[in-house]
């Protein structure tokens, strides 16, 4: 199998699978993997003349190579149009920035540069208190260049600043998938899971925190001490609403 074949299987009952090779990686212990586009199920085997009427359901899907070259056929061998590869080139954006470029041809310089300018337009709007036009600068950062690290977490802090810690969180995570020594990123994940009464990820977050930074121990154990309170008195809040009435006084 090779770039450009479209592949089939039949599913179970009468559906047939179909799917475009788009790539071939070799991975370092020789297996493959192929980035294929998904085609929606046909009701009967496909043939050549079905090429016009295929409906793409999934843009890019990477599958395990031995097991497509032993359970599918190939149906035809194509070219790969530009559109085909959107969904590919939305993958590699995320997880290989230098081959994305490459791939599509674009500008590093330039799409760092316009990701920059998202940045300081955002940080502007941050500081005149506009959240929500903030948070869209820095995700239009972040889509020119998702390592944008500083910009996720920035946007992060809106959503903390708006008290929506979930995304608050979300984003921290996000971040540290990045940039794993990031301390901004690594505290403020406490901080959300803190907020979200999460108090047992919160402990190990600063517990490992006072380790990991041991420049900011001071403040990682203050905030430890927080959630073991917030915990304490949560716990008595519970204790105290399951009582009657007048088992209080």
């Amino acid at each position: 199998m090779k770039q450009g074949d479209v592949i089939s299987r039949q599913l179970d009952g009468s559906q047939w699978a179909v799917m475009k090779i788009l790539e071939i990686d070799e991975c370092s212990d020789g297996s493959e993997v192929f980035h294929c586009l998904v085609y929606e199920p046909a009701n009967s085997k496909p043939s050549e003349l079905d090429r016009n009427s295929r409906k793409v359901a999934v843009w890019h899907s990477p599958m395990n190579g031995s097991e497509i070259s032993s359970t599918w056929e190939v149906l035809d061998s194509e070219g790969i149009a530009a559109e085909d590869l959107k969904g590919f080139h939305y993958f590699l954006k995320r997880t290989d920035f230098p081959r994305y470029l490459s791939m599509t041809g674009l500008d590093g310089e330039e799409v760092t540069g316009m990701a920059n300018q998202y940045y300081q337009e955002a940080i502007v709007c941050g500081d005149a208190g506009e959240l929500d036009d903030a948070i869209e600068g820095y995700t239009k950062a972040i889509e020119e260049f998702p390592l944008f690290y500083e910009a996720i977490d920035n946007r992060a802090f809106c959503y903390m600043e708006k008290g929506d810690y979930e995304s608050a969180l979300l984003g921290f995570e996000e971040s540290l998938a990045i940039n794993p020594d990031g301390i901004h990123a690594y505290f403020s994940r406490g901080e959300c899971l803190l907020k979200l009464r999460r108090y047992d990820e919160a402990e190990e977050v600063f517990v490992s925190g006072k380790g990991k930074f041991p420049e900011h121990r001071g403040e990682f154990g203050k905030f430890l001490l927080k959630t073991k309170l917030s915990r304490t008195a949560d716990s008595r809040l519970t204790e105290i609403q399951g009582r009657p009435w007048w088992k209080l006084w």
